[in-house]
Order: structure tokens, then C-alpha cells, then sequence
């Protein structure tokens, strides 16, 4: 479905990008940034400089 939102914005000159939490390494805490290897940071900066965000979850846990 993700994909499917992507593709509609490109047509409208959207820049878009995806990120599969489970591929990077966020460290379990309450700071922002829990040390060496956490890929948190870059993340949030990407979320709070984005002007829209969407959740996605796999499809199948139905």
C-alpha cells in the first residue's frame, strides 16, 4: 500500500522516501540519542524535517 502512495506522489513532483524500521538499529531509551550506533537520531531528523508523515504495517497480521 505504501508503494502504492509513493507512486501517486511522484506523479505529483512529490520527493518521497521509505524506511523499514526493522532494518536499522534503535536503541531502546528516552533520549534522543542513546550513543554509539543508534540510528534514532538521523531518523528523528528526517521525521520532524519531513511535512508529512505515513505509518505503515505489514499487511498480513490479519
Amino acid at each position: 500500500m505504501l508503494d502504492l502512495v509513493i507512486e501517486a506522489f511522484k506523479g505529483l513532483d512529490i520527493t518521497t522516501s521509505s524506511v523499514r524500521l526493522a532494518q536499522l538499529n534503535i536503541k531502546p531509551g528516552v533520549t534522543s540519542d542513546e550513543g554509539d550506533g543508534d540510528d534514532w537520531p538521523a531518523l528523528r531528523k528526517q521525521i520532524m524535517d519531513a511535512d508529512i508523515l505515513i505509518l505503515g504495517t505489514p499487511g498480513d497480521l490479519i
